[in-house]
C-alpha cells in the first residue's frame, strides 16, 4: 500500500515559495501607484481576499464539463482523491490515504476514515463509486473513458478496474480530475449543487451572484487537521474568498489600480503589465510573477512522400539552425517568454535539466547555409508554403521566422487560416511545407511528444506525416508508466533532436499580478490562482 502523506512541513512551504516552477519573478519598482480602497484586509478581525478572474462558471454542479470559469474556480469548491504539488510531480493524498495495485488494470485506494463535508456527512467509499459513476454517466468526462468500474471493497476502500493498462498519466489524471462529494449531500441538493456546492473543502460558498461574484467563507470546521497529510491545494489562510468576474483586462487593470481586487492571472497583456512591473509607475504597490505557460511553440516539417523535406535531414536541419529562437523571444513577446532547449519547456516534471546546458540549434546562419548546399540547395531558389493560425502571437512569429529563411535562399509564403481550417488543412499533406503550432500538457513532456509524434494518433503516422518505426517505439516505451524513466526520455528526446522532425521554438510567460498583501503564489496544473493557499500579510 502506498502511502500519500506529504514529505514534510519544511517542505511544503519550500515548496509554497517556488511552486512548480511558476513563480519565476517578483519585483517592485519606484512609484507609487494609486488605491482607493484596500481589497485584502481584515474586517472585524476576518481576513479577506478578492480574486479577478474573467469567465463566469455558469454552474458550480460538480459533474460537467468544465470551462474557463470553472477552472479558475473549482480547487476551491471542491476537494479531489489526489493534488500534485509540483507540476508533473508525484501524487500527494487528499481524500485519498494510500493506494495499491492489485494486477495490471486494478487499484484500490483507502479514504481517511474521518473525512466529514460541510453538512456533515461522513464521506465513505461508497461516496467515491457514486461520484465517479454520476461524472461517468453525465458523459462530459472524456479522462474517465478508461475506466471500466468503481466498486466499493469495504466501508473506506474502493477498486478501480480500467479497461486496459493505464498510459503514463492515466491514474494521476483520473484520480485529481473529479471532484468526490458525498452521495447524500447531492441528493439533498435541489439544483444538484449548481449554485450551493457541498464538499469537503474548507471553505463554503455562501453567495453567489450570476455573472458577478462568488463568495466562499472558511468552515473552521475542516476535517484534515495534520497539516502534514495536507497537499498545498488544502491550505485556508484566508477567512473569506471573493471571486469577482470581470471579463475585459482593461477592467481587471482597473480593479487592481482602485483595490477592487488584489490579484488576478488574467492579465495576458504585456504592456498592461508592465505598469505593475519594476519601473513601471504602479510598481510599488503590487507584484508581478511570471510563469511559464503549458503550450509549447513549435515548428513542424512537413515529411510526406514528394515533399522536399522528406528523406532530407540536412535540409530540416538549416531551417532550425537559420531561426533565431531568442529573437522570437524578444520579437514576439518582448522578451516574456523563453526560448526552447527541446521540444518542451523545463515546466514538466520530466524534464530533464541537462537539456539547458546542451546545444540545440543555436542560431548559426553559416552553419545554416552549409547545410543547404549538402540538401541540395548551394544557392538558395527554395520556396515553402508556411502554415499557421491567424492569431496575432504566431502571425508575427511566423513573419520573423520568414526573414530569417530569407537569409539561406528560402522565401516562405505565410498561409494563415483560422483554427479549424488550420487542424484541417494539417492532415492535408499538400496544403504546406512548414507549419507553426503548440502543445501542451498538464504533467509530462513525453505528452507532449505523444500528441504529435505518437503514430497510433494520425493512422500510422505522425502529425507531419513521417513513419519511423524507431521513434514509433521509443514513444510508445517512454508513455508507459514502467518505460518513463530518464534515461528513455533522454534518448527519445536526443533523437527527436537529431531527425529534426519537430524544432521547439518557445514558451510564452504568463502572469499573476497582486498588490503586495499577497506574499506569495499557488498555481494549479492549468495556472489558476488557489487563493486559500497563497500566503498573504494583512498588515499591509
Amino acid at each position: 500500500m502506498k502511502s500519500l502523506r506529504f514529505k514534510s512541513a519544511i517542505m511544503a512551504a519550500a515548496m509554497f515559495v517556488v511552486f512548480v516552477g511558476n513563480q519565476l519573478s517578483a519585483g517592485g519598482g519606484s512609484q507609487s501607484g494609486t488605491s482607493s480602497a484596500p481589497a485584502a484586509s481584515s474586517v472585524a478581525g476576518k481576513s479577506i481576499v478578492r480574486v479577478g478572474i474573467q469567465f463566469d462558471p455558469g454552474t458550480l454542479t460538480p459533474f460537467t464539463a468544465r470551462n474557463a470559469g470553472m477552472v479558475a474556480t473549482y480547487r476551491s469548491l471542491y476537494e479531489y482523491l489526489i493534488d500534485r504539488d509540483t507540476f508533473g510531480g508525484e501524487m500527494v493524498g487528499c481524500l485519498m490515504k494510500s493506494w495499491k495495485q492489485v494486477d495490471n488494470v486494478t487499484y484500490q485506494i483507502t479514504l481517511y476514515d474521518y473525512i466529514v463535508d460541510s453538512a456533515g456527512n461522513k464521506m465513505k467509499a461508497s461516496d467515491i463509486k457514486f461520484s465517479y459513476d454520476t461524472a461517468i454517466a453525465s458523459g462530459t468526462q472524456p479522462k474517465l473513458s478508461v475506466i471500466d468500474t468503481v466498486s466499493v471493497v469495504d466501508q473506506y476502500t474502493a477498486a478501480f478496474k480500467f479497461k486496459s493498462p493505464l498510459a503514463l498519466g492515466d491514474l494521476e489524471a483520473v484520480w485529481s480530475e473529479i471532484p468526490v462529494i458525498t452521495e447524500a449531500a447531492y441528493k439533498a441538493s435541489p439544483d444538484k449543487m449548481a449554485t450551493i456546492p457541498i464538499s469537503t473543502h474548507a471553505y463554503k460558498v455562501t453567495e453567489v451572484s450570476a455573472g458577478s461574484k462568488i463568495v466562499l467563507q472558511k468552515t473552521g470546521k475542516y476535517w484534515q487537521t495534520d497539516t502534514s497529510k495536507m497537499p498545498l491545494a488544502a491550505k485556508s489562510n484566508v477567512d473569506t474568498i471573493e471571486f469577482h468576474i470581470i471579463r475585459e483586462a482593461a477592467q481587471l487593470v482597473i480593479a487592481l489600480e482602485t483595490g477592487a481586487i488584489d490579484i488576478t492571472a488574467n492579465i495576458g497583456n504585456a504592456r498592461q503589465v508592465s505598469r505593475f512591473q519594476p519601473g513601471g509607475n504602479l510598481a510599488n504597490n503590487f507584484t508581478v510573477y511570471n510563469y511559464m505557460n503549458n503550450p509549447c511553440y513549435v515548428l513542424l516539417f512537413n515529411c510526406a512522400k514528394g515533399n522536399v523535406f522528406a528523406d532530407n535531414g540536412a535540409l530540416r536541419q538549416a531551417v532550425a539552425y537559420a531561426i533565431d529562437t531568442k529573437g522570437i523571444v524578444d520579437g514576439v513577446f518582448g522578451g516574456n517568454a523563453v526560448a526552447l532547449k527541446a521540444v518542451g519547456s523545463s515546466k514538466y516534471g520530466d524534464y530533464i535539466k541537462a537539456w539547458d546546458s546542451k546545444p540545440y540549434y543555436e542560431y548559426d546562419l553559416a552553419k545554416a547555409k552549409s547545410l543547404m548546399s549538402q540538401a541540395g540547395y548551394p544557392n538558395g531558389g527554395l520556396k515553402l508554403k508556411l502554415l499557421v493560425t491567424n492569431s496575432e502571437a504566431i502571425v508575427n512569429m511566423a513573419t520573423i521566422i520568414q526573414g530569417y529563411l530569407s537569409q539561406i535562399g528560402i522565401t516562405a509564403e505565410i498561409v494563415p487560416y483560422e483554427a479549424a481550417m488550420f487542424k484541417s488543412l494539417q492532415n492535408d499533406p499538400t496544403a504546406y511545407d512548414i507549419c507553426i503550432d503548440t502543445y501542451a500538457s498538464t504533467d509530462y513532456v513525453v505528452n507532449i511528444w505523444k500528441l504529435s509524434m505518437d503514430s497510433r494518433n494520425y493512422n500510422g503516422r505522425t502529425v507531419n506525416f513521417i513513419t519511423d518505426s524507431k521513434l514509433q517505439s521509443q514513444i510508445e516505451q517512454s508513455s508507459t508508466i514502467q518505460g518513463h524513466t530518464a534515461a528513455n526520455i533522454d534518448a527519445l528526446s536526443t533523437y527527436l533532436n537529431d531527425n529534426m522532425y519537430i524544432y521547439g521554438l518557445a514558451v510564452d510567460l504568463g502572469f499573476v499580478v497582486s498588490n503586495k498583501r499577497v506574499t506569495g503564489i499557488l498555481l494549479d496544473s492549468r495556472n489558476s490562482v488557489i487563493p486559500a493557499s497563497c500566503s498573504y500579510d494583512f498588515s499591509k
